[in-house]
């Protein structure tokens, strides 16, 4: 396995109490695109939800998980309405197989059943960076990634 950690050059993502929540060896970079396997081994960090930095297609091929989003009305369009979304989620539960398109504006939060920790893989494309990202707090004020504590 380290041999192949070295070759799909493998990151632990994340510092928690238990280690690292996001374990991602990449496959494939060709100019922006980036192509990964990511294994979940805790739900998301901190208790907020994110958007990301770049559209991102996910084929998840085992395991499952929740995935939390903003009850928004489908007329949230500009990142001011996003950013200003209220206090209130949406669950739904993903179950592999499974592929999924996110917009780098897609804000939501990945949580694990307890059975499914470590046992949660996804292949994920994603596309060119087009914008920064971050964490969504309670109060609905925005937090860039690098700035945010959990």
């Amino acid at each position: 396995m380290k041999l192949l950690d070295r070759i799909f050059h493998r990151e632990d993502l994340g510092h928690g109490p238990d280690g690292p929540y996001l374990r991602r060896w990449t496959l494939l970079r060709l100019f922006d695109y980036r192509l990964y396997v990511h294994r979940f081994l805790e739900s998301d960090e901190g208790n907020h939800l994110h958007d990301h930095p770049c559209d991102v297609l996910t084929f998840m091929f085992r395991g499952r998980y929740i995935e939390t989003t903003p009850a928004l009305k489908r007329s949230a369009r500009t990142e001011k309405e996003r950013r200003s979304f209220p206090n209130q989620t949406t669950l739904k539960v993903y179950s592999a197989p499974c592929l999924r398109r996110f917009r780098a504006e897609h804000i939501h939060r990945i949580d694990l059943l307890s059975e499914n920790i470590g046992k949660t893989w996804t292949l994920c494309l994603f596309l060119p960076k087009r914008r920064d990202w971050g964490f969504y707090l309670d109060d609905g004020s925005f937090v860039r990634w690098d700035e945010y504590s959990g």
